[in-house]
Order: structure tokens, then C-alpha cells, then sequence
């Protein structure tokens, strides 16, 4: 009898940002949004800094980070590589964008 390969397990956790708040542009504008929504996905998952340090440790973490028009306002479609800026607990971390 052989032993069937372990199923991953996937948390879930999600959150957009207030759509009719202005965005300023500034330089530090997209990171704060995200480090925002970020927080609040995290909240939704019910998972800490610490959980996600320790998974991140053991290479058992990655990262979606969906958008809808970041790249015709921002010239960036790619958000996921901004998630360092947001939580540094998510560095390294495989991130895919949309």
C-alpha cells in the first residue's frame, strides 16, 4: 500500500482598496494602498507577520496580487513585486500577477 502525496493546503485571504478614494500619484501613494489592502487580506486569512515569516522560512509561501488597471495608470502590471514594500515578511516570496 503506498501513501498518498500530501494535499496542499491553500489560505485565502482577500481585500481591494476603497475604489472611490482618490489616489494622489505620488511616488509613495501605490505601496501605502497596497501595504493597506495588504493588511486587510491578511486580517481576512487570520494569519500574522509570524505565520507568514515562519512559512516564507520553509519555502512553502507565494503571493497573487490581482489588479485591474495598474498598468494604464501606472505603466506597471506586475504589483506583486511591490509586496516587499509592503510587508517585508513577504520577501522573497513567488509572487504572480493577473
Amino acid at each position: 500500500m503506498t501513501t498518498p502525496a500530501p494535499t496542499p493546503v491553500l489560505i485565502l485571504g482577500g481585500a481591494q482598496s476603497d475604489f472611490a478614494r482618490s489616489w494622489s500619484g505620488a511616488a509613495d501613494a501605490l505601496p501605502a494602498l497596497l501595504a493597506e489592502t495588504l493588511k486587510a487580506a491578511l486580517e481576512d486569512a487570520a494569519i500574522d507577520d509570524a505565520e507568514l515569516r515562519a512559512l516564507n522560512a520553509d519555502r512553502r509561501l507565494g503571493a497573487f496580487v490581482g489588479n485591474f488597471n495598474a498598468p494604464c495608470f501606472l505603466g506597471q502590471g506586475h504589483l506583486g513585486a511591490l509586496l516587499t514594500e509592503a510587508n517585508n515578511a513577504l520577501a522573497g516570496v513567488t509572487a504572480a500577477p493577473n
